[in-house]
């Protein structure tokens, strides 16, 4: 197993589309972050938005391997279920990209595709999400 204590970077994204950048930090932190985070509020901010049927994106924090080569983007719904996404990078082959997606994902679910994900377990991880989605270029 790869060691949790490896760093990656994070960012969370707004539902206005506008997202921040992080330092890298490790499983534990990355945790401490998904968990401490005020969604709620972010939510809010995301269901005004839609009332006023202004353009918007889920909010979530996602996080990046080898400069956006695996990404896991986890976008919480509400205080227990969040929207799930893995995306494995194939431009390089393919000019397209791989998305897996764990839909209604339980808090015990986040964290454990977030510690396959530092530990670059990629095919277990894959192997928790529901389905698949290949995105053209």
């Amino acid at each position: 197993m790869t060691d949790l204590k490896v760093k990656r970077k994070f960012w969370i994204q707004s539902a206005n589309f506008k997202s921040k950048n992080f330092e890298p930090v490790d499983f534990n932190t990355a945790k401490m972050v998904l968990l401490s985070h005020n969604w709620a509020l972010e939510l809010l901010y995301y269901e005004e938005m839609s009332m006023r049927e202004e353009e918007n994106c889920l909010p979530g924090i996602g996080f990046e391997v080898d400069e956006l080569e695996h990404i896991l983007h986890i976008c919480p719904l509400d205080e227990e279920e969040a929207l799930c996404f893995y995306m494995r990078d194939s431009q390089r082959k393919t000019d397209s990209s791989l998305e897996w997606v764990a839909d209604k994902a339980s808090i015990k679910m986040q964290i454990r595709l977030l510690e396959l994900f530092f530990a670059e377990k990629y095919d277990e991880l894959i192997q928790l999400c529901d389905g698949k989605v290949e995105r053209q270029g």
